[in-house]
C-alpha cells in the first residue's frame, strides 16, 4: 500500500501495481496491510472524523487514507478475541452509553471500540437442578 500525502489531501493506492506521484508536491511512504487471523481483531480510528470501528479477523485489511490503528492496553495494535465455552459468560460495558451487555457461550466475542470487559476472564455459569433455586439481590 502506498500512502501519499499531498498539500491538501491524502491518497492511498493498494498494490500490487504501479503508482505515480509528484515528489516535490507529494510525500509518499509504503505501509503494509494489517493481517488478522481467526483469533484477532483490531480497532481503527479515522483521524479526520475520530470515528472508531472494529475489524474482525481473518482478513488482510488495508487502512484507508485517514485511518490509523489504535493501540490496546498492552501497547499492541492487534487484540485477541474472547472465546467463551459452554456455560461461560462475560459482561461488557459501553463507555459511551453506559449500557451493560452480557454474552453467553459458546461464542467468540469481539468488543466494540468503546466496550470494556468488566471482569478479567469469563465467568462460569451455575447450573441448577429442578429442585434448586437462587435468590438474587442487587
Amino acid at each position: 500500500q502506498l500512502h501519499m500525502r499531498g498539500l491538501s489531501d491524502i491518497h492511498v493506492k493498494n498494490g500490487p501495481g504501479i503508482a505515480t506521484y509528484l515528489p516535490l508536491v507529494t510525500r509518499a511512504r509504503k505501509r503494509n496491510g494489517v493481517k488478522l487471523d481467526e483469533t484477532q481483531y483490531a480497532v481503527v480510528r479515522n483521524s479526520l472524523t475520530a470515528e472508531e470501528v472494529t475489524i474482525e479477523g481473518p482478513t488482510l485489511y488495508f487502512l484507508r487514507p485517514h485511518e490509523v490503528l489504535v493501540a490496546g492496553k498492552h501497547g499492541s495494535d492487534l487484540r485477541t478475541k474472547i472465546v467463551l465455552e459452554k456455560q461461560e459468560y462475560i459482561r461488557l460495558r459501553d463507555a459511551k452509553s453506559g449500557n451493560l451487555r452480557q454474552v453467553h457461550g459458546p461464542a467468540t466475542v469481539v468488543p466494540s471500540p468503546h466496550e470494556t470487559v468488566t471482569s478479567r476472564e469469563p465467568q462460569r455459569a451455575l447450573k441448577l437442578s429442578d429442585l434448586e433455586y437462587v435468590i438474587v439481590t442487587d
